[in-house]
Formats: structure tokens, C-alpha cells, sequence
């Protein structure tokens, strides 16, 4: 029965791993995936919730810097995120 559980969580673990390695791929080549279905509040759940965190910051950013560089500063950046990256609470 131990070795089922071992199996089936090594399992879930390695998907895990494969999802956000493909989705790091995606961003590396200007693409932004959708975000990681989260199944459970353990710890692989919160990684892939930090992660949909990361890649929306991301995306904010880009866009922010998109719209400066041509001088349309009406849309300000999400203060949130500057409060999620100041207290680190991902």
C-alpha cells in the first residue's frame, strides 16, 4: 500500500514539474500559458498558485513597460503586486 502512495505522489509531483517547466517555456518565448489548475491547498497546490501569481506579474509588467515606451502612462501598475513582492507573502 506504501509504495501505491509513493508512486501516485511521485507521479503527481513529476506532472507538477513537466507543467511548470512547459509553462517557463512558453514565457521564454513570449507566450503566456493559462493558469495551473490547482487541485489542493498542500504544498504542490500553493507552488502552482505562486506560480499563476508569478505569471500575471509578469504579464502586468510587460505590459506596463509596452505602454511606457510609447509614452501612454494613463494605465498605472497594480500596487498589489508591489505588496506581494515587498512582504513575500507568495
Amino acid at each position: 500500500m506504501g509504495v501505491l502512495i509513493s508512486i501516485k505522489f511521485a507521479n503527481r509531483v513529476a506532472a507538477t514539474t513537466k507543467e511548470i517547466k512547459d509553462s517557463v517555456y512558453m514565457i521564454s518565448t513570449d507566450e503566456f500559458p493559462d493558469p495551473m489548475i490547482v487541485y489542493s491547498e498542500d504544498e504542490i497546490g500553493q507552488i502552482k498558485e505562486s506560480f499563476n501569481v508569478f505569471v500575471e506579474i509578469i504579464k502586468e509588467a510587460l505590459y506596463f513597460i509596452k505602454v511606457s515606451g510609447k509614452r501612454e502612462l494613463y494605465k498605472p501598475y497594480k500596487a498589489e503586486f508591489n505588496a506581494i513582492i515587498q512582504n513575500d507573502s507568495l
